[in-house]
């Protein structure tokens, strides 16, 4: 799941010190202590877990809401499957199939009847609480490793 909201380091704080959460890599824009989006892991110790669990995102107007939800697929198989139905059924896809940077999940995102955004993913990145994170600067450009351009669309 990944959520927009207002103010990134009070959210931050909230999951990692509340509710035990890790980061496992984050962007800044501008600069380096302006972060804009952080994706947490279960904090599980020398357990592997999935790279994030949640994922927030600056809310450019300041409006804290729903991004997307997030649902793992068995594999790249499952995923084109899914991809080749919801194309058949006529539902408006948003951006994919490609591999993210952060975190290496294949993804296919699609929107729901209500405008959502629904993404499938396979193959993500394993993390646990001594995995290297980085905080790298965002060029949405270099969202993914490979897959089409991201429309401007996207974001809406």
């Amino acid at each position: 799941m990944a959520v927009q909201v207002s103010d990134i380091p009070r959210v931050v704080d909230f999951y990692t010190n509340t509710l035990g959460f890790k980061i496992s890599d984050s962007y800044w824009a501008g600069a380096k202590d302006n972060t804009i989006a952080v994706f947490l892991h279960c904090g599980l110790g020398e357990h592997w877990t999935d790279h994030h669990t949640i994922a927030l995102i600056a809310a450019q107007d300041n409006r804290t809401r729903f991004d997307h939800s997030a649902f793992e697929v068995l594999d790249l198989d499952d995923l084109m499957q899914g991809n080749a139905f919801l194309a058949r059924q006529g539902h408006q896809h948003s951006w994919g199939v490609g591999r993210h940077i952060q975190g290496s999940q294949i993804f296919d995102y699609w929107r729901d009847p209500f405008g959502n955004k629904i993404e499938h993913w396979t193959d993500g990145d394993m993390v646990n609480d001594a995995s290297p994170l980085t905080h790298v600067e965002l060029n949405p450009g270099e969202l993914a490793q490979w897959g089409p351009a991201l429309s401007p669309s996207f974001f809406d």
